[in-house]
C-alpha cells in the first residue's frame, strides 16, 4: 500500500518517526536527569501485575486497530499485485484501434492492418525500454467439449505470432517444457489450464468452437499450458496468428498489439509512462498535434488550463501542469503529443474549455474545434494495463485501510477515554502518596514526569503487543475473506502480507495516541492541594487564574523562536569561552529543528493558551464556528458546516454563561443553564436530518468522516447534558424510590459514589455510550444493505434467471428459439426479455460540470421493458405516477432513460466514487424530480445522442448495484447512438409457477450452448451477496 488518505505512506512514516523518536529521546533524557522519579514510576509496574495487564490491554486497543487496518491493506495490495503480475505476465501495454469499421463485431476490439505492427516495430527498434512487441487476435466464442458435454460460453481464442515472441518468454506446458506453436497442425491448438478445468479437457480431445458465419470448427488439444500473459487468465484456446486470421476471415489483419517493457514482470511497469508516450506519439498525427498546440497556446485558452492544473491533484494535476509547460515550448515534442493523446488529459482539456465557455460565448466555438482535433489526433489507443492494475491494487488497499480506520475511530476514541480514565483512577489511588512527595519537596513537574515515565513504559509494551495482535486479527480476516471469495472465484486468494513500513506506522500511531493521552492525563492529575491530598479529603474547587496577556504573548514568541534562542545562547557561550555550554545549546537547537513536529505542536499549544480566555468567553468560539461553517457552505461539504454549527452553539452557550456571571445567579445554576443549553441544542442539531439545513446551507455532500463526527458529537452532547443535570436525576430517582422504602437506601448508596466523582463517571458513561452507538449503527447498516425476502423482487426486477451469451453468436429471436428447442418447454417461462450493456460517455446538459464521464447504458428490448418490475424511486412529472407507467414511457419513446441510484447524490450520503458520472439538481431523498436532459456519446464513432432522464431506480435495484448498474433505455436508441450492430447479450427469464429456476437455467444452458449461454438464479445471487454483507 503506497498511500493513505491520498498521502504517501513513506511521508506518513517519516513524520511519525520525526515525532516519536524525539519524544522518546526527551522522555529518556528526563529519566536520566531525574532517576528518583523514574524509579518511583517504574516500581509500580511489577508490584501490581493484574493492574499492569489491565492497563496494557486498555492502551493497546488503538495499536490493534491500526495494525489490523494496515495489515489488511497490505494483504489486499500484495494479493492484487501478485494476481495482476500472474495474469499479465510480461504484458505491460496493449494497443488497439479506436475506430470501429462496419465489419467489426460488438464486444471485440476493432481490427486494423497488420502492416501497422510492422511500422511500429521499425519505429521502436532502437528503444531500450521495450524488449518485446507482438501482434495478435482475440475473440470471444463458445467452446464445447463433446466428450464431456461441458461448455465454456465465453472462452477466448487468441492468435499468436510465434515469430515475434522475443521478450515474452514461452508458453509453459503444465506437464513441463515449452509449447511450440510452429509444430501445430492446421486444426490443432493449445489450451490453458483454466479451459482444461472448465471443459474437463485432456490432450487429444476435440473441441468445437462456434464461429459466427462459419458454424462449428473443431480443434484438437495438442497440450495444456499455464495461464497468464499471452495465454490469458480466462478459458483460452491458443492458435497461430495465421490460423486465427483464416478462422475469423481477417487476412493480414489483427486487433491488438501487445508490448513488453524492459525488466522483469514487476519492474517493467516502471517504464510504462515512457513507453506509453512513445507509442502515443507514434500513432498521433503530428499535423493535428501542431494545430492543437497552436489553438491551446492562445492566452484565452491557456489560462483555463492553468487554473484547472492548479486545482487538480495526483497524476492528472501533474500531467496538466506538464501540458501547460509543453504548450509554452516552441516545439511540438513527443511529450506534448503523448499528453494530448491521453484520455484523462483530453477530459481535463474539455472540462477547462467548457467551463471557460460558460463565461465567454466566443470560446465555445474554439472549444468545439479543440474537441474535433483531439478526436482526429490518433486512431489507436494505448492502455498501460499493468501500471493500471498495480494502481488499482494501491487504490483498493488504501480504500480498505481507510474504511477500517474510520470504523475503528470509535474504538480508538473508547481506548483514549479508557487510558484517560485509568490514569485518573491511578492518580486517585496514589493521591496520598503524591501529596507526601510534594510535601517532601517534589514539584508538580516531577509528578507529571513520574506518570509520563510509567505511561511511556506501558505504551512501549502495549503498542508492540497491539501490533502483533493486529497482525493476527488481520490474518483471521484474510482467512474469513478467503472462504467468502472461494464461493465466487476458485482462482483468486488473499495471501497474508505485512510490510515493515506498515508495522512502523501502526506502532508509532498507537504509541503516539497512547503517549499523548498519558501526557495530558499526567498534566491534569498533577494539579492538587498538598494538605487535602495527604489527609485524603476531596479536592477543593479552585477556579483557574487567567494568565496576563503579556505572559501568554511571550510564551508564543518563545515557542516560535525556541531553536533560535538556543542558537543565540550557543553563540554567546562560545564568545565567552564556555564551549561545553555552547555545544549543549547547539545540540538543543539542532534537536528542536529535527523534531519539527514537536516544535510545531508546542507553537500550537502556546497559541491555544493565548486565545483560550476569549474562547471561553464565547465570542471567539462563535466567530470560529461561523468561519468554519461558511467554508463548508462555500465548498459544499457537510463536515465543516456541521462542525462550525456545533462551535457556534457552544459559543452561544459560553456567551450565556459570561452574561450570567454579571447577575446574581449562583455558579452551579449558571453552569447548568449554559451547559445544558449547549448539550441539548447540539444534540438536536445533529439529530436533525441533513435536508432540514438545505435552506440555510444549500446542498452539502458528506463522506465517511461524517459517521465518526456525528457519532462523537451526539454522544458527547448527550453525556454532557446528563452529567450537568445528574443531581436533578438523582432527586427524581429518590422521589420515585421513596415509594418503595427498602429500595431507596440501596439506590441512593449506589449512585452516591458515581456522583461524587462526576468526571470519572462521565468518562465511563461516554465509553459505554460510544460502544453501544457503534454496535447499533453497524447493525442498522448491515440490515439496510441486506435484501430481505420481501425485497428480492425489487432487487431482481421480478426476474428469476439471468443468462449471458457470447456477442459473436447472438440469438435472433429468443422466444422463437425456446419454442423451437426440443430441450425446452415454452410453458416453463412466463416472460423473457433482454438487454445489452454498452459503455458510453455521458454528461448532463446545462450542468456545472461539462466533463464527459463513463457510464453504462442498458439498452433493453420491448419485452424486457414490458415485464420488468424494477421500482422507480423518483418519477418526473407527466410520466407517472407508477413505476409501470415509466417503463411504458420508455417503450414508446427511445429518447427517454431511467438512471440507477448510483449516479444520484444523497443528502449526507457517502460517495464511493465508483461511478464518476453524477446528475445535478436532484437528490435521492427528494419526493419528485423534473426531467433532466443528458447527452451520451459513443467513444468509437463519436456520435452524440440526447436523452431525457425521467426516473431514478430504487437503491435496492440489482441488489444495491451489486448485480449491475447503468441507465435503462429502449434498444431503438442504439440505432441513432452507434453505427455498430449491437446484439442482445443478456437475457432475463421469469419461470412459471412450480418450475425450479435452477433446473430451468441448466436447460437453457444446454439448449443454447452453441451461443455460449451461461445462467445464474438471481435469488441465489442476492442471498450470496447478503451473506457476504453479514
Amino acid at each position: 500500500m503506497e498511500e493513505l488518505f491520498g498521502v504517501s505512506m513513506n511521508l506518513i512514516m517519516a513524520v511519525l518517526l520525526a515525532i516519536f523518536v524525539p519524544a522518546l529521546v526527551i522522555v529518556a533524557v528526563l529519566g536520566w536527569r531525574n532517576p528518583i522519579m523514574l524509579k518511583l514510576a517504574l516500581r509500580n509496574i511489577p508490584r501490581r501485575r493484574a493492574q499492569t495487564v489491565l492497563i496494557v490491554v486498555g492502551i493497546m486497543l488503538s495499536s490493534v486497530i491500526m495494525a489490523t487496518a494496515f495489515g489488511t491493506g497490505d494483504t489486499i495490495n500484495h494479493s492484487i499485485r501478485t494476481e495482476a503480475v500472474k495474469v499479465l505476465g510480461p504484458v505491460d501495454e496493449i494497443i488497439f484501434s479506436a475506430r470501429a469499421s462496419s465489419g467489426d463485431i460488438f464486444g471485440t476490439n476493432p481490427y486494423f492492418p497488420e502492416s501497422k505492427f510492422q511500422e511500429l516495430r521499425d519505429a521502436l527498434a532502437g528503444v531500450d525500454a521495450v524488449d518485446g512487441l507482438t501482434p495478435g487476435i482475440g475473440e470471444i466464442v463458445p467452446v464445447i467439449n463433446p466428450r464431456t458435454l461441458l461448455s465454456a460460453g465465453r472462452a477466448r481464442v487468441v492468435g499468436v505470432d510465434s515469430g515475434s515472441l522475443d521478450g515474452f518468454g514461452f508458453f509453459r506446458l503444465t506437464s513441463g517444457g515449452a509449447a511450440n506453436l510452429d509444430t501445430l497442425d492446421w486444426n490443432e491448438a493449445y489450451i490453458n489450464d483454466k479451459a482444461a478445468d472448465e471443459l474437463d479437457a485432456i490432450i487429444g480431445d476435440d473441441l468445437s468452437l462456434v464461429i459466427s458465419g462459419s458454424g462449428e470448427v473443431v480443434f484438437r488439444v495438442k497440450g495444456v499450458v499455464d495461464r497468464g500473459g499471452l495465454a490469458g487468465d480466462a478459458a483460452t484456446i491458443i492458435i497461430p496468428l495465421l490460423r486465427a486470421q483464416d478462422l475469423f476471415g481477417r487476412p493480414n489483419q489483427v486487433n491488438s498489439i501487445v508490448v513488453s517493457n524492459r525488466g522483469n514482470e514487476i519492474d517493467g511497469a516502471d517504464f510504462s509512462k515512457e513507453v506509453t508516450r512513445l507509442l502515443r506519439a507514434h500513432f498521433a498525427d503530428p499535423d493535428v498535434a501542431a494545430e492543437l498546440k497552436s489553438l491551446l497556446s492562445q492566452e484565452e485558452l491557456l489560462e483555463p488550463l492553468k487554473r484547472l492544473a492548479a486545482s487538480k491533484q495526483g497524476n492528472l494535476g501533474e500531467d496538466l501542469e506538464e501540458l501547460v509547460t509543453e504548450l509554452a515550448s516552441p516545439e511540438v515534442s513527443n511529450a506534448l503529443i503523448s499528453l494530448l493523446s491521453d484520455d484523462q488529459v483530453q477530459s481535463g482539456i474539455r472540462e477547462a474549455l467548457e467551463d471557460a465557455a460558460l463565461e465567454d460565448d466566443e470560446l465555445d466555438q474554439q472549444g468545439r474545434q479543440v474537441s474535433t482535433l483531439m478526436a482526429d489526433l490518433g486512431s489507436f489507443r494505448v492502455l498501460a494495463v499493468k501500471r493500471l492494475a498495480l494502481d488499482i491494487a494501491d487504490r483498493v488497499a488504501s480504500g480498505v485501510t481507510t474504511f477500517f480506520i474510520i470504523l475503528g475511530l470509535f474504538s480508538i476514541m473508547v481506548g483514549v477515554l479508557l487510558i484517560f480514565l485509568i490514569f485518573i483512577m491511578l492518580a486517585a489511588a496514589r493521591r496520598t502518596e503524591m501529596g507526601m512527595a510534594r510535601a517532601l519537596g517534589a514539584k508538580r513537574r516531577d509528578l507529571v514526569q513520574m506518570f509520563v515515565f510509567e505511561g511511556t513504559a506501558y505504551a512501549l509494551v502495549s503498542a508492540a503487543v497491539g501490533v502483533l495482535i493486529g497482525l493476527g486479527v488481520s490474518a483471521l480476516i484474510v482467512t474469513v475473506a478467503n472462504r467468502f471469495i472461494g464461493a465466487f472465484d476458485d482462482n483468486f486468494r488473499l495471501t497474508s502480507h505485512f510490510t515493515a513500513r506498515s508495522a512502523i506506522v501502526a506502532y508509532c500511531l498507537g504509541m503516539l495516541i497512547s503517549f499523548g493521552t498519558v501526557a495530558f492525563s499526567a498534566y491534569r492529575v498533577s494539579r492538587m492541594n498538598i494538605v487535602t491530598a495527604i489527609r485524603g479529603l476531596p479536592e477543593p474547587l479552585v477556579l483557574p487564574v487567567e494568565r496576563p496577556l503579556k505572559d501568554r504573548l511571550l510564551a508564543v514568541v518563545r515557542a516560535i523562536f525556541r531553536p533560535f534562542f538556543f542558537g543565540f545562547y550557543s553563540g554567546r557561550a562560545a564568545i565567552h569561552g564556555a564551549f561545553r555550554a555552547s555545544a549543549r545549546d547547539a545540540g538543543l537547537m539542532i534537536f528542536w529543528m529535527l523534531a519539527f513536529p514537536i516544535w510545531a505542536a508546542g507553537v500550537l499549544i502556546a497559541i491555544f493558551r493565548l486565545i483560550l480566555p476569549y474562547l471561553l468567553n464565547g465570542w471567539l468560539t462563535v466567530f470560529l464556528g461561523l468561519l468554519i461553517g461558511w467554508s463548508g457552505v462555500a465548498g459544499e461539504e457537510a463536515a465543516p458546516f456541521r462542525i462550525g454549527g456545533t462551535l457556534v452553539i457552544i459559543g452561544v452557550g459560553l456567551l450565556i454563561r459570561s452574561f450570567l456571571r454579571r447577575t446574581a445567579v449562583r455558579v452551579e445554576a449558571r453552569d447548568r443553564i449554559a451547559f445544558t443549553f449547549m448539550g441539548v441544542v447540539n444534540l438536536v442539531f445533529w439529530i436533525l436530518p441533513f435536508s432540514t439545513m438545505r435552506t440555510l446551507a444549500g446542498d452539502l455532500e458528506g463522506g465517511p468522516e461524517m459517521f465518526f463526527i456525528s457519532g462523537i458529537s451526539m454522544v458527547a452532547a448527550a453525556v454532557w447534558t446528563i452529567m450537568y443535570n445528574s443531581d436533578l436525576m438523582l432527586k427524581g430517582i429518590s422521589f420515585i424510590s421513596g415509594r418503595f422504602g427498602k429500595m431507596r437506601p440501596v439506590l441512593v448508596t449506589a449512585v452516591a459514589y458515581p456522583m461524587s466523582a462526576k468526571f470519572r463517571t462521565g468518562l465511563t458513561l461516554a465509553m459505554f455510550a460510544l460502544v453501544i452507538f457503534t454496535l447499533i449503527v453497524v447493525s442498522i447498516l448491515t440490515e439496510a444493505f441486506s435484501t430481505t425476502s420481501d425485497r428480492v423482487v425489487s432487487a431482481t426486477g421480478g426476474w428469476d434467471i439471468e443468462g449471458t451469451i457470447a456477442p459473436g453468436t447472438p440469438i435472433t429471436d429468443i422466444g422463437q428459439a425456446i419454442e423451437d428447442s426440443p430441450a425446452l418447454s415454452a410453458d416453463s417461462f412466463r416472460a423473457v426479455g433482454g438487454y445489452t450493456t454498452i459503455a458510453f460517455e455521458a454528461r448532463q446538459v446545462g450542468a456545472e460540470s461539462h466533463k464527459w464521464e463513463w457510464y453504462r447504458v442498458r439498452a433493453a428490448d420491448d419485452r424486457f421493458l414490458a415485464e420488468t418490475e424494477y421500482k422507480v424511486k423518483l418519477i418526473s412529472d407527466g410520466y407517472g405516477p407508477s413505476s409501470r407507467d415509466v417503463w411504458e414511457a420508455l417503450r414508446r419513446d427511445p429518447n427517454l432513460a431511467v438512471v440507477d441510484a448510483a449516479v444520484v447524490p444523497s443528502r449526507g450520503g457517502f460517495d464511493d466514487g465508483e461511478i464518476a458520472f453524477r446528475l445535478e439538481g436532484v437528490f435521492y431523498e427528494d419526493d419528485e424530480m423534473a426531467p433532466i436532459e443528458i447527452e451520451v456519446r459513443d467513444p468509437l464513432s463519436g456520435r452524440v445522442t440526447q436523452l431525457t432522464v425521467i426516473g431514478v431506480l430504487d437503491v435496492v435495484s440489482d441488489n444495491f448495484g451489486n448485480m449491475g448498474f447503468g441507465m435503462f433505455t429502449a434498444r431503438a436508441m442504439l440505432e441513432e447512438a452507434t453505427p455498430r450492430v449491437v446484439p442482445i447479450t443478456r437475457y432475463r427469464f421469469k419461470v412459471s409457477p412450480g418450475v425450479d429456476p435452477s433446473a430451468a437455467g441448466k436447460g437453457l444452458e444446454a439448449a443454447f450452448r452453441d451461443h455460449g449461454m451461461e445462467t445464474e438464479v438471481l435469488a441465489d445471487v442476492v442471498n450470496q451477496q447478503n451473506s457476504a454483507n453479514r
